[in-house]
């Protein structure tokens, strides 16, 4: 039936161009792409413990059962084939046992067609009071609690896919997501079938964070999330919000980052508010677009702290309470500005887009399981390397070059043997290579400087060593350190997670931009000779004793911003000085960081580091990037033919009889009639039974709907997740030429 109807719409879309319109692809904007993995990559298949996928079918024992099998630190990847998947009750993150376990990754075949789908009207969802998530992500032991409180929830991830949480469940949450220093929603869609529920994703458990949500989606809902506690932070990049009915995001206390959002909304976007002992409420937001309905409130409630950065609101009363439709660049709320010298502003380094890098078909895969069969691999010219789920000890490292485009680890432990390097990039005729889904070690970066590396998802990643102004890298959701720049390259980092002492990061001359920092453990945070940091967005937690000669930040000619704030449960639990800046003959320690944009640059360091950093990543000219979805493919559809609509025809007399038999009677404008009317029954002869306002009772036969009669009928029977639905209202709408509805 899918093959079907897929062949209707593509019909559809290749009909001569007449009165056509342009279809700008999915809403959210972001790429979408297959994943599929060859049957020996170490994985779990779904299917193989009984699940169905079928929509029909409660798979719900099934997938508990994948689930619990797989938990662990280092746990297998549980992959779920195309195919909507229902679910009854919600899925936990424990063992067999019932103890509580972290590390569930879960990850779909194509995102918009790998479902996972709570029931309708589901017991067990109905008291909003008391929301209960279709997955509740939980804390590794001893840490936590059975509530899903915790702060080891590391690894909990979900990859290409939807989850969807039905219809007439007022009750429900569609995630209970516990990140912790590692975790990823990444190419993820969470929405309401009928647009109720509380939360899209609760980020209310002690302790949230930090974790990465990437290219992510969120429709319907009171709110898209909420989050609270003073820890450990979270970071967006490419949020998309549409539909919420109360608010969008609530921040309590925590720390978020976020990057690329898109929300078109009747509500407020953000209410970000000090609502704990803290009082250390922080929100950055950089190149957001906000669409709202014509509002007398701001887009944005700030109660805490905000850095904006090239922020625009339409519909609303400003971004800000007293502000314009347009920010450039504001401090908002408590806040100072710290300037050691340098002109208001912070540097507004460069930031190009992360480039994408699709999934090769299996037979392009080479299974590999130790460093000579991986070497073996990448110089037969292989472009994914794969190793299976396993522990692994490197006797040699393995030199990334040839055409290599991705390494994946599968949940795999891979480190050195020795004190040798694991890895040196090299670079490779892909120009991206993506490393990502293990646990692994230090890193040497060689490449020519067109030659990007994305490091992602990793546990014990750590550049050691550079070659000069060598290719650069990209960190998305990275726990490892420390961390040794040892020349001038580019880094630009999404949720970035060392824990070192005595020093997390030492850079001789690299130029760093980040989102969402946060270090545990007395370290200083940065050492930086030459080059520039650009920090926006993190939290410094030491949780030890700082020796109170060590300062938090350490430069010496440096250019910095620094937009950050910090955390301590003990006395002489976090560094006294906070900055330690040498600039020439001056010399200036900053002792207060937390509520302010701290700066030292000059003018003209500027204007070399923004020149230094265009490059293979990127062609746009730094601090002028346009808020707005990113570039969608293109789709031309036009009017179908008459016998493309008599294709439907029995659909959508099926679908109206279902309607009729369920006493759902649909709803819809008779031209006949000139007026609402009930379709009460359906004849096999074709004679369609209708009621009237004050319950009058006609008759019209079928042949006498018009198109528009036709056009309104396929709207009210249609379910909004099923693809026949959707295809037959589709191809209605556009016969009337209702592209716009047609299109949705």
């Amino acid at each position: 039936m899918r093959y079907v109807i897929a062949v209707l719409m593509l019909a559809i879309a290749a009909l001569p161009a007449a009165d056509e319109v342009v279809d700008e692809g999915p809403w959210d904007g972001a790429p979408r792409y297959q994943i599929v993995f060859p049957a020996e990559a170490g994985h779990r298949d779904v299917t193989t413990y009984g699940a169905k996928g079928d929509g029909v079918t409660d798979d719900t024992k099934a997938l508990q059962a994948a689930i619990s099998d797989n938990l662990g630190y280092h746990s297998r990847i549980i992959y779920f084939p195309a195919g909507t998947y229902v679910i009854s009750k919600t899925l936990w993150g424990r063992l067999k046992d019932g103890s509580r376990m972290g590390g569930m990754k879960l990850f779909g075949q194509e995102r918009d067609h790998t479902v996972l789908k709570l029931a309708d009207k589901c017991d067990g969802f109905q008291d909003p009071a008391q929301p209960q998530p279709m997955i509740r992500f939980m804390s590794n032991p001893p840490h936590g609690d059975d509530k899903g409180n915790g702060n080891a929830g590391h690894f909990n991830s979900i990859v290409n896919m939807t989850i969807d949480t039905g219809s007439d469940n007022p009750g429900a949450n569609g995630l209970a997501w516990l990140p912790s220093n590692t975790g990823a929603l990444r190419d993820v869609t969470v929405r309401s079938g009928d647009g109720a529920g509380v939360m899209g994703i609760d980020l209310t458990m002690a302790w949230p964070g930090p974790g990465l949500g990437r290219n992510l989606a969120i429709e319907g809902f009171d709110y898209a999330f909420r989050m609270r506690h003073s820890e450990y932070g979270m970071t967006f990049h490419g949020l998309s919000l549409r539909k919420q009915r109360k608010l969008g995001i609530e921040n309590n206390g925590n720390t978020l980052h976020i990057k690329d959002l898109y929300s078109r909304n009747n509500v407020q976007v953000i209410s970000n508010f000090q609502g704990n002992h803290w009082k250390h409420a922080q929100v950055v937001l950089i190149d957001a677009r906000l669409e709202g309905p014509g509002s007398k409130l701001p887009a944005l409630e700030n109660r805490g702290t905000m850095y904006l950065r090239n922020v625009q609101a339409s519909g609303y009363a400003g971004v800000l309470k007293g502000s314009g439709n347009t920010i450039t660049e504001a401090l908002a709320g408590d806040t100072t500005q710290q300037v050691v010298p340098s002109p208001e502003g912070s540097l507004k380094l460069p930031v190009p887009p992360v480039p994408h890098v699709p999934y090769d078909p299996p037979k392009d895969w080479a299974i590999v399981r130790n460093a000579s069969q991986a070497q073996a691999a990448i110089d037969a010219g292989k472009t994914t390397i794969c190793f299976p789920y396993q522990e692994t000890r490197f006797d040699k490292t393995v030199i990334i070059r040839n055409k290599v485009k991705r390494i994946i680890g599968m949940g795999s432990n891979l480190w050195s043997a020795g004190d040798h390097a694991v890895w040196r990039f090299e670079g490779t005729s892909a120009g991206v290579t993506v490393m990502e889904w293990m646990a692994t070690g230090k890193v040497e970066m060689a490449a020519p400087k067109d030659c990007v590396l994305i490091a992602r998802h990793q546990v014990g990643f750590r550049v050691t060593a550079n070659k000069p102004e060598c290719g650069p890298l990209i960190i998305e959701d990275i726990c490892g350190g420390p961390w040794n720049f040892t020349a001038p390259m580019n880094v630009w980092a999404y949720q970035w997670n060392p824990e070192c002492d005595p020093v997390d990061v030492v850079s001789k001359g690299a130029r760093m931009w980040v989102l969402g920092w946060k270090t545990e453990r007395p370290g200083i945070q940065f050492d930086c000779e030459g080059g520039a940091l650009e920090l926006l967005g993190g939290l410094v937690y030491p949780c030890k004793e700082v020796p109170a000669d060590r300062p938090m930040f350490r430069f010496k000619d440096t250019s910095y911003s620094l937009f950050t704030r910090w955390a301590s449960y003990r006395d002489n639990g976090v560094h006294k000085i906070k900055v330690d800046d040498h600039r020439g003959e001056r010399s200036v320690q900053v002792m207060d960081i937390g509520r302010g944009l701290v700066n030292g640059y000059r003018e003209q360091d500027r204007a070399e580091l923004i020149e230094a950093m265009r490059g293979p990543a990127s062609d746009a000219a730094p601090g002028k990037s346009k808020p707005s979805r990113p570039a969608k493919p293109k789709v031309t559809y036009a009017k179908p033919s008459e016998e493309l609509l008599a294709s439907f025809d029995q659909n959508l007399k099926d679908r109206t009889l279902d309607a009729v038999k369920r006493r759902r009677w649909p709803k819809i404008h008779l031209e006949a009639m000139r007026s609402e009317v009930l379709i009460m029954d359906l004849a096999s002869d074709g004679n369609v039974q209708i009621r009237l306002g004050m319950g009058a009772n006609a008759n019209i036969h079928w042949d006498k709907l018009t198109a528009n009669d036709r056009a309104e009928l396929a709207l009210a029977v249609q379910r909004p997740r099923e693809q026949a639905d959707n295809a037959m209202a589709a191809a209605y709408l556009f016969a009337i030429e209702d592209y716009r509805r047609g299109r949705e």
